[in-house]
């Protein structure tokens, strides 16, 4: 009997403990990934917490590439901005602002609906 209980914990050992410590290492850090917010949603989480914010912060908060917002500065277009010498900087609520004002609405929304099947 004493054989067989000794052989039992040896086949735990040698290889029912590895695979049950790989799995729950496993386990652990996809609860950690979730549980524990990102580097990158930290500093969003930053971002929208701040009154000004660069070019660069506000592509990653709101999408707008950086280059395209020079771009429309130069065109008098885009978001209110203040500048200082070669510092750029937007106001958050200016942005916000902006992107509000050049929603559009569909047809559907408008309450004007197109029929393309009967013409």
């Amino acid at each position: 009997m004493d054989t067989d209980r000794m052989t039992l914990e040896t086949v735990v050992r040698a290889f029912i403990r590895p695979i049950l410590q790989e799995v729950l290492t496993e386990e652990l850090k996809n609860l950690a990934m979730f549980s524990s917010p990102t580097a990158e949603v930290r500093e969003l989480e930053v971002l929208r917490h701040k009154e000004y914010l660069n070019a660069k912060e506000v592509q990653a908060l709101y999408g707008l590439n950086h280059k395209t917002l020079a771009d429309w500065r130069g065109q008098g277009r885009g978001p209110a901005f203040t500048q200082d010498g070669y510092v750029i900087l937007y106001r958050r609520k200016d942005v916000e602002a902006y992107l509000k004002s050049t929603k559009r609405r569909t047809i559907d929304q408008q309450g004007q609906r197109v029929n393309l099947i009967g013409r």
